[in-house]
């Protein structure tokens, strides 16, 4: 069979795709930590295309795609034929987060065309648990500069806190009486807010830090921490012999 030159044009667009396809690739999905109460959209772009195909999500080791629920939305975006590119988004609802069963989760973006895997791209996404514990001090009466400190968990942006002097009088700035220090950095996902008492203990005292988390949609949380005053005396005590 002799070729004609619609036949070397018809495979040198054959060999054109095969190749094309061989260079496709997805941009990289960074690892995500997030707050569990927020919708998260995550892309998958697949670049270097020669025609569309098929973008499906799964959980990694689950053959199933992950659907249109009222868990979690795809949104499919078409074949650019100008930067050969196509793309998709997963939202993941609030309420997904609670199908998502592990702490850790595992997603690949997959990308197909006639049901032959092309491509593929995951990542690792963390849910935050959120949370407050505090720390008082039990200091000996007459003690100054006792700190105290309340640490936020669950967090990968610093929260504001404010400190208040029972449950009514704000500590807006730094006194004779008392130090506010700024919130630590966020690290392993914490956060410290520290008060330093500087005048006398003298009787035990409920402090109060709240707390504002953007990511947690949190405003003014109350936490009370405690300033416990002791004393003791010394005695003593005539021996007859």
């Amino acid at each position: 069979m002799r070729l004609t030159k619609i036949h070397l044009l018809l495979l040198w667009k054959a060999i054109w795709v095969i190749a094309s396809d061989n260079s496709i690739n997805i941009t990289p999905i960074k690892d995500i930590v997030t707050a569990t109460v927020k919708d998260r959209n995550i892309t998958c772009e697949v670049k270097d295309l020669s025609s569309g195909g098929n973008i499906t999500w799964k959980i990694v080791g689950s053959s199933i795609d992950i659907p249109n629920t009222s868990n979690f939305k795809v949104t499919k975006v078409a074949f650019n034929g100008t930067d050969n590119t196509q793309s998709s988004v997963l939202t993941i609802l609030e309420a997904g987060y609670g199908e998502l069963t592990n702490v850790t989760t595992s997603i690949s973006c997959e990308f197909d065309r006639g049901g032959t895997l092309l491509a593929s791209e995951s990542f690792n996404l963390t849910k935050l648990t959120y949370g407050v514990s505090v720390i008082g001090a039990e200091v000996l009466k007459g003690t100054k500069n006792a700190s105290i400190t309340c640490t936020v968990t669950g967090i990968t942006g610093k929260p504001t806190v404010t400190w208040k002097d029972g449950n009514t009088v704000d500590i807006t700035s730094n006194n004779d009486n008392f130090t506010v220090h700024a919130v630590s950095n966020v690290t392993d996902n914490k956060a410290d807010a520290v008060l330093t008492v500087k005048k006398k203990a003298d009787v035990d005292t409920t402090y109060t830090c709240l707390i504002t988390s953007a990511e947690w949609e949190i405003d003014n949380e109350s936490h009370t921490v405690t300033l416990d005053v002791f004393d003791f005396s010394v005695t003593s005590t005539e021996v007859k012999r």
